[in-house]
């Protein structure tokens, strides 16, 4: 078995005419809001040669759209800004102002930055998952359920408030059958209830 240790054979000479700037992109689209904000995000960074002495990778000057499909057709354009609204959140990133994404639907996303390549990508926003066992029991302070597997989805972060105290947990899909949840807690007042 081995074991990494460091990195692997780097090259002995860099040439600076090998690096081709370009952008990385990473984005979350959520359904859900904060204080009527959208949690939505996506951040913007250009690469640059390892010979580079700028450390500002960051890019805040681009054009960010995002397509909404229904079917083959563009529905709806959302422009993505890059702001904190005002300090709503911990980083600045590009974020739509007004904009609620639906399960079920596919985006395109398009970020254009003066001297690089388009960047492009699409996704569709999984659905809502479904639970399959509906009954939350107190025994052993142990809350179990199933959930039902989107196939467009394979990590799954669960969330529970008991009492204003917050209990999460990630989990994958398995390759065949449901998620199976189970989560221990402190509480020894929790009653049975139904999840939703």
């Amino acid at each position: 078995e081995k074991h990494f240790t460091g990195p692997g054979p780097q090259p002995k000479f860099i040439e600076e005419g090998q690096h081709i700037p370009m952008l990385n992109i990473f984005g979350v689209l959520r359904p859900d809001s904060q204080n009527s904000l959208p949690m939505s995000y996506i951040h913007l960074e250009r690469t640059v040669s390892a010979t580079s002495d700028d450390d500002s990778l960051v890019v805040t000057d681009a054009d960010v759209l995002l397509y909404k499909y229904e079917g083959t057709s563009i529905s709806d354009t959302i422009d993505f800004v890059y702001t904190n609204f005002d300090s709503a959140f911990s980083n600045n990133e590009y974020r739509p102002t007004m904009f609620s994404f639906e399960s079920g639907k596919s985006y395109k996303i398009s970020c254009n930055v003066d001297g690089l390549p388009e960047l492009t990508s699409v996704t569709t926003i999984p659905l809502i998952p479904k639970i399959v066992n509906e009954q939350i029991s107190n025994s052993s302070n142990l809350l179990s359920f199933a959930i039902e597997p989107d196939p467009l989805a394979e990590l799954y972060d669960i969330y529970f408030l008991i009492n204003n105290e917050l209990f999460t947990t990630r989990l994958l899909k398995p390759e065949t059958g449901n998620i199976q949840v189970s989560l221990e807690f402190n509480e020894t007042n929790a009653t049975v209830g139904e999840l939703t």
